[in-house]
């Protein structure tokens, strides 16, 4: 009876840990190709607005943008795949892979989340506002060149604002992690940060009474 029921728990866990590493894979991916679909809509007003005929017809077109999605959704799914496959978890759905808890937190979390997305909307501003300002101007225009401005900065503070603490919280609970166990003579119980939406929950430690 006893083995009976150690097979049951075995079977549960398994079946357990393949849902937390499939909730896991498809947040990442879902979440970080939500954060690109804004830096992909001002690459495409930068494109929109370039003088450059060539350059415009090439970039601003609907096969471009079918192929930055599709393409994004594709590179996003590919370089998450180690969650999916190796990211093992505990019963709180945290990862417990060393090696995977370092990519995603000191190295795509940081990069991918914040870095690279500010990057794209700052240089599309700019792009955007040296375009506009080549052109003839007119009263249309000025307030066009504002309106473009006031959306794409109000697109790099919602990026800034959700990227950045969120980068910031995971490298953070990551380095707590690992710091040593204290002798405090109960359980030190790390906080459970739900920073942009996505959990995660760092395991408890166990502390030992001195002899």
């Amino acid at each position: 009876m006893a083995n009976d029921v150690k097979v049951c728990d075995e079977h549960a866990c398994n079946k357990y840990d393949i849902i937390c590493r499939l909730f896991n894979y498809f947040l990442y991916v879902t979440k970080v190709s939500a954060i690109y679909f804004p830096c992909l809509a001002a690459f495409d007003q930068y494109a929109s607005t370039n003088r450059n005929a060539l350059f415009r017809n090439r970039w601003h077109n609907m096969k471009v943008v079918r192929f930055a999605i599709c393409g994004s959704i594709l590179f996003w799914s590919i370089l998450y795949l180690p969650v999916l496959i190796v990211g093992n978890t505990n019963n709180g759905c945290a990862i417990t892979n060393y090696n995977v808890r370092i990519m995603l937190n000191y190295i795509t979390v940081p990069l991918f989340f914040f870095v690279v997305p500010i990057f794209l909307i700052i240089f599309s501003l700019r792009g955007i506002v040296r375009n506009l300002r080549g052109l003839m101007h007119n009263n249309q225009q000025d307030r066009f060149e504002k309106h473009i401005r006031r959306m794409l900065i109000a697109q790099l503070v919602v990026l800034a604002v959700s990227g950045f603490p969120f980068a910031l919280d995971s490298a953070y609970l990551e380095a707590a992690a690992t710091l040593p166990k204290r002798t405090l003579g109960y359980n030190r119980i790390m906080p459970v940060s739900t920073t942009g939406g996505i959990q995660i929950v760092v395991p408890k430690l166990h502390s030992t009474k001195p002899a």
